[in-house]
């Protein structure tokens, strides 16, 4: 039977140029190393490796040589400013050292590394080494004056008291619709692995075996596993598991398993843990589908602090929009339609100040606590509401999000639009326009 040349129970490393050949190859097809009749081995230039003259035994006692490998990355000024920091970083996870310190394990490699004008000398470890010029931080977001305005003080008045929720269904009405949604929608992919047999030519050049193509009539077959019945080892508590990832109880779990139909449980066999998590998954999106329904907010004695605003520090340079109506200096969007939409603001004659919640301003829900983005003050007379809370989203098609994202979003609604006396409103939205478009039509 031929076996695959990655199969490392059958295969050398040849110390010379690092292909990986046949355990009973004598002579390396790449670069002709003579496994029979070992010689020094030579560097081309680009790999030069320099060996340190070894340590007086009187200053050390060390008997392991030491190999120094020079390599160089572009010049800071060579770099872009938009490229962030990878273009500027030399990574050797990958250099040639990294191959010929497996077959070498008596040396001790240290690159030497020019990045710029930085120059450094470390070990080489087991998954190679990075080096490179650490990206800028802002280590302080500070309070413009913004924050003292009228307009948002008002409006941090009406928005920083915290809430809590009760929420009342039946846990019967919860597990017949998880029963009916699980076979309806559940699907999981078969394991699968490909076995790939092959047998090396008689005659290759180096470029061949360079580029991994020195093997002919090489054939592929793609095969399932029957996880039922592979020796894997592994045992499920599916009813704890599902339990615990829907957050529900054993007993609502273990009623909802035996529910549906025969042939969706058989998907278990297939691909327990795709089965666990996607079962799991669909049970949550039906529990937020029904609380919103039933759910009830109500204030409680706590306020946010102010100083929530300037917890969230360092942060990286590159991401940071100065802003000139936000209550501190920089925002930190989190993708490029957030930043057009802080641009936006900015533009507006009718925005008189804005706020970027930190993440810890939460408004709490029965399927995980939810963080809007916007806090925003209009001009009054300006617009039908002058409080509005604001969540960007790339679309505002509810298809496109998850049952999960929708439910946070509808219990917002809830609590802002519904049951809050504070004036405020709450919407998501794509862009800046749609803001205005909801606005408009908002009672």
């Amino acid at each position: 039977m031929e076996v695959a040349l990655q199969d490392a129970s059958f295969t050398k490393v040849c110390p010379r140029c690092g292909a990986r050949l046949f355990r009973d190859m004598h002579i390396c097809y790449g670069c002709l190393y003579d496994f029979d009749h070992p010689q020094p081995i030579e560097r081309p230039p680009h790999e030069l490796v320099q060996e340190a003259e070894p340590a007086a035994p009187e200053e050390s006692e060390k008997t392991a040589k030491e190999r120094v490998i020079e390599a160089a990355a572009p010049a800071a000024e060579a770099v872009p400013d938009d490229a962030g920091d990878a273009d500027d970083t030399l990574d050797l996870s990958q250099h040639s050292a990294k191959k010929e310190k497996a077959a070498s394990p008596a040396f001790t490699y240290l690159v030497r590394a020019h990045v710029g004008e930085l120059e450094a000398t470390v070990p080489i470890g087991e998954r190679g080494v990075t080096i490179g010029r650490a990206q800028e931080k802002i280590s302080e977001n500070t309070l413009t004056d913004n924050f003292a305005k009228r307009e948002f003080k008002e409006l941090w008045a009406r928005i920083n008291r915290k809430h809590a929720y009760t929420v009342s269904f039946s846990d019967d009405e919860l597990r017949r619709k998880s029963i009916e949604r699980i076979n309806s929608d559940l699907r999981v992919s078969r394991l699968q692995y490909t076995l790939t047999v092959g047998g090396q030519k008689s005659q290759a050049t180096r470029d061949e075996v360079q580029a991994g193509s020195s093997f002919g009539s090489v054939q592929t077959e793609t095969r399932d596993v029957d996880a039922g019945t592979a020796s894997v080892g592994v045992t499920y508590d599916l009813v704890g598991e599902v339990a615990q990832a829907a957050a529900i109880t054993r007993r609502s779990a273990a009623t909802i398993l035996a529910g549906i139909d025969a042939n969706v449980f058989g998907l278990y066999r297939v691909n327990p843990e795709e089965f666990i998590k996607k079962a799991a998954a669909l049970i949550v999106s039906e529990k937020a589908t029904m609380v919103v329904e039933h759910i009830s907010y109500h204030e409680i004695d706590d306020v946010y602090d102010e100083a929530i605003f300037t917890e969230r520090m360092p942060d990286n340079a590159s991401k940071a929009y100065e802003a000139k109506k936000n209550i501190q200096r920089f925002v930190f969007p989190d993708s490029d339609g957030e930043r057009r939409f802080a641009e936006d603001m900015d533009a507006a004659a009718e925005v008189a100040v804005y706020a970027k919640l930190p993440r810890t301003f939460q408004i709490p829900t029965p399927v995980g606590n939810y963080a809007p983005d916007w806090a925003i003050a209009f001009k009054e007379g300006s617009v039908r509401h002058v409080f509005f809370i604001a969540e960007t989203k790339g679309t505002m098609d509810t298809m496109e999000l998850s049952g999960v994202e929708n439910a946070k979003i509808a219990c917002a609604k809830k609590l802002f639009n519904e049951m809050s006396t504070s004036d405020v409103r709450y919407h998501n939205v794509a862009t800046y326009e749609d803001l205005l478009e909801v606005m408009g039509r908002m009672s």
